[in-house]
């Protein structure tokens, strides 16, 4: 069975000052995409591949919510993202369709739409960006 779904990943942090990247590898049985991204600009993801691009961009660490770097022994800016490395035959997404809504702390399910093709090269998603 994992033969057929499972994916491997590289979650990581880059430090922008020294270039220290820290890494590990994940494997998974299936993705979980948001519909909706909570933090930043709250995007509406209309689609698994939109979904897809959100999950893999890099996101910026600064000012309080900066990365403690080990090689410079303080806390840095960095680039903190992941890298999709293998594909696995048969995609298995799960849609998160729930946030919370930080006004009255209750869960707020999303009925937005949300389109998937049939076939998704996944090839499009592994070097989307070169951060490491």
């Amino acid at each position: 069975m994992s033969s057929l779904f499972e994916g491997t990943s590289e979650p990581y942090v880059k430090c922008l000052t020294c270039n220290y990247i820290s890494k590990r590898a994940d494997k998974w049985l299936n993705l979980t995409l948001p519909i909706r991204n909570e933090f930043g600009t709250g995007v509406l993801n209309s689609s698994v591949e939109m979904a897809l691009e959100n999950y893999i961009k890099p996101e910026l660490l600064h000012g309080d919510n900066q990365y403690f770097c080990e090689q410079c022994n303080s806390k840095q800016d960095a680039e903190r993202g992941i890298n999709l490395t293998k594909g696995p035959e048969i995609l298995s997404v799960v849609l998160n369709r729930f946030m919370i809504d930080y006004t009255t702390f209750t869960r707020v399910k999303i009925n937005d739409r949300v389109t998937f093709p049939k076939l998704i090269n996944f090839n499009n998603y592994m070097n989307g960006y070169d951060a490491v």
